[in-house]
C-alpha cells in the first residue's frame, strides 16, 4: 500500500508540480470536500489490493470519486460491490462512483484509505 501512496506523491508532483501530505483523518477530508476542494487521490485496499480513485465532490449524503476501473457501460444508479467486486458503492453519470459517507468513513479503518491532499 505505501508503494502505491509514494507513486501517486510522486506522480502527482511530477505533473502538477505540487507535493501532496498523507491524511489519514476522514472527517478533515470531508471538510474540504465540503470546502468545494476536489481530486483528491485516496489509496485503499480494495479485495485485499491496493486501489486508487479521485476524490471529486460531497453531495448531500454521499461522497462522489472517479474510479479509473469501472466497467464501461454500466447504467448510473446501478449499485456495485460486493464479494471480490470492491466495496458497496453506486454508478453515477459522468463515469463516477459514490458511496454513502458512512462507508467513506469506514474505508478508512476497514481499508485503510489514505487521502492525498496539497500540503
Amino acid at each position: 500500500m505505501q508503494q502505491l501512496i509514494e507513486e501517486l506523491k510522486a506522480l502527482h508532483e511530477g505533473v502538477l508540480g505540487q507535493p501532496l501530505t498523507e491524511e489519514r483523518d476522514p472527517e478533515r477530508v470531508l471538510a474540504r470536500l465540503r470546502a468545494g476542494e476536489s481530486d483528491f487521490p485516496l489509496a485503499l485496499r480494495w479485495d485485499d489490493q491496493p486501489h486508487s480513485v479521485v476524490l471529486e465532490a460531497l453531495r448531500s449524503d454521499r461522497v462522489f470519486f472517479f474510479n479509473p476501473m469501472q466497467a464501461d457501460g454500466v447504467e448510473p444508479g446501478t449499485l456495485l460491490g460486493g464479494s471480490h467486486e470492491g466495496p458497496r458503492r453506486r454508478s453515477e453519470e459522468d463515469g463516477l462512483e459514490s458511496v454513502a459517507i458512512e462507508d467513506f468513513r469506514a474505508f478508512f479503518g476497514q481499508r485503510q484509505a489514505v487521502c492525498l491532499v496539497p500540503g
